[in-house]
């Protein structure tokens, strides 16, 4: 494809995910007022971020340490700036509860703009502030049903997002 039709479709695309008027989306701007998981969200992430280098296992453990110290968080995820021409993939760190344990997964090539909910990194990346997610439906393995709603928070350095930081907080089951 002709690099400026690429760039033409991710611009087009760019606009369209910002002039979101939806009720939805208006009601999901962050007000300023804290709860528990946001100000959890926020304490890890900038623990993350005062490490130089931080590698596999310090992103796991601060991952891990959100669903242990909150039953109500389903799973948390750490996610790099987008590193392709595309601007559509990322890596991620994801760590959720299945059952009575905890699992991880790691990809090196999410695209977050193919996935089906990916309103937890697109809007507060191209906002470059904390948001809520709109509520949706996780289904696992057994086929039980989430429904989750994702807190987000960007980590800003230089005016430019370093990485985000989510909360994946469970609503209810529905089975």
């Amino acid at each position: 494809m002709n690099h400026k039709i690429s760039v033409l479709i991710i611009f087009v695309a760019f606009l369209f995910i910002l002039s979101c008027s939806c009720p939805y989306c208006d009601k999901l701007e962050y007000m300023g007022a804290q709860t528990t998981i946001e100000t959890e969200v926020q304490k890890k992430a900038q623990e993350l971020n005062n490490i130089s280098s931080p590698n596999r296992e310090d992103i796991t453990a601060a991952l891990t340490a959100m669903l242990s110290e909150n039953p109500r968080i389903f799973g948390a995820a750490y996610a790099t700036v987008p590193y392709d021409e595309n601007i559509s993939l990322i890596e991620i760190y994801y760590v959720f509860r299945d059952g009575d344990k905890t699992e991880t997964k790691h990809d090196k090539a999410y695209n977050f703009m193919t996935s089906p909910n990916n309103n937890w990194y697109k809007k507060p990346y191209l906002h470059k502030k904390a948001m809520w997610s709109i509520p949706y439906y996780d289904v696992n393995g057994s086929g039980e049903k989430y429904y989750l709603t994702t807190y987000s928070y960007p980590i800003i350095e230089n005016s430019e997002v370093k990485f985000m930081f989510t909360a994946d907080y469970l609503l209810n089951i529905k089975e």
